[in-house]
């Protein structure tokens, strides 16, 4: 919760805690330790916060070790394959996606199988890339 959001909903304590620093002689001790608290309150939150939202979001991409092996393109290609990881990718709608050349969206895809991110399949004349976790039963009909 944000610290606003937390002094607007303990409006009443700011106001006393202005009063009283204002009546005791602009001591200050009082709006001190109002703000201190308010602010240790928002840490508790945001510790919980970061306690339970990993668990809400299993599918969340967990940086790689090697992150630095990975462009923004193909980033932006894993998060998308997370979110629906039955669904396949192939070259051209990476290629439209990215608004890159055909080579430039196939050197991407091979490089995130090389890494281990996704598989590859032919299907036709085409490859298919699927996200390496796919829960897909009809997954083995594609053949390589």
């Amino acid at each position: 919760m944000p610290i606003s959001r937390r002094i607007y909903d303990t409006r009443g304590q700011y106001k006393r805690a202005y009063l009283y620093t204002r009546t005791d002689t602009f001591d200050l001790t009082y709006f001190i330790r109002y703000v201190i608290r308010v602010i240790d309150e928002s840490i508790a939150d945001l510790r919980q916060y970061m306690d339970v939202k990993p668990k809400e979001l299993p599918n969340m991409i967990t940086p790689p070790e090697s992150s630095d092996d990975l462009n923004l393109r193909q980033v932006a290609i894993l998060e998308l394959m997370m979110k629906d990881r039955d669904r396949p990718m192939t070259i051209k709608a990476v290629s439209g996606m990215h608004n890159v050349a055909y080579a430039t969206a196939r050197t991407d895809l091979l490089d995130l199988v090389d890494a281990g991110y996704l598989l590859k399949r032919k299907v036709g004349k085409e490859f298919l890339f699927f996200y390496r976790q796919s829960s897909n039963p009809n997954f083995s009909i594609y053949r390589e």
